[in-house]
């Protein structure tokens, strides 16, 4: 791994850093069955019913992973699509970006006739919020994280991300009674 950072301590952070309103959004860790084609790392939805997806890595073996997916972030429930890597593979990745460029334009709709101008050379690489071992971050300037025919989502799969939410959080308190209680036992 190139942090020592787990994927809940940059989750915490990133809740926690300011940028996110915990008291309008639903956040909501490992958002996959009942909405999205494929799991989000970590998924915001904001008051106005946008959708944002963070794919956390640890490693550029992770990120090297992604694009091996045979669904590669494409949904059209996500509209806004960020990675949260580690500073230390920082070149490293955007070289990866640039290999997969063509996989990464078609995201965020970047048309191929485009891809080799000299306007466009220089943002070859995803929106990324890049983090240190401190848990500080720092964002890559780019116009823009909208992703490709994403839309806002309907008041149902709002209430949907609510009740997966509302899962994970009874789910989590089950499990911390459960190792509570066995603490007790011993």
């Amino acid at each position: 791994m190139e942090t020592n950072l787990t994927v809940k301590q940059i989750e915490n952070a990133l809740v926690f850093s300011g940028w996110y309103n915990i008291r309008n959004d639903i956040i909501i860790p490992n958002l996959s069955w009942g909405l999205l084609n494929h799991e989000a790392d970590l998924a915001i939805l904001n008051k106005t019913g946008y959708l944002t997806e963070i794919e956390i890595k640890r490693s550029l073996a992770d990120l090297r992973a992604d694009f091996k997916k045979d669904v590669y972030h494409c949904d059209e429930h996500v509209y806004r699509f960020q990675y949260c890597l580690p500073l230390a593979i920082r070149e490293k990745a955007l070289e990866l970006f640039a290999e997969h460029w063509e996989q990464i334009g078609q995201l965020y709709n970047i048309r191929t006739e485009y891809l080799n101008s000299q306007k466009i050379i220089t943002e070859r690489y995803p929106y990324v919020i890049w983090y240190d071992d401190n848990a500080h971050f720092k964002i890559e300037p780019r116009k823009s994280d909208v992703r490709s025919g994403a839309r806002k989502l309907f008041l149902e799969e709002r209430l949907t991300v609510a009740r997966l939410a509302s899962c994970r959080l009874w789910d989590m308190r089950r499990k911390q009674i459960i190792g509570e209680q066995q603490e007790l036992q011993l």
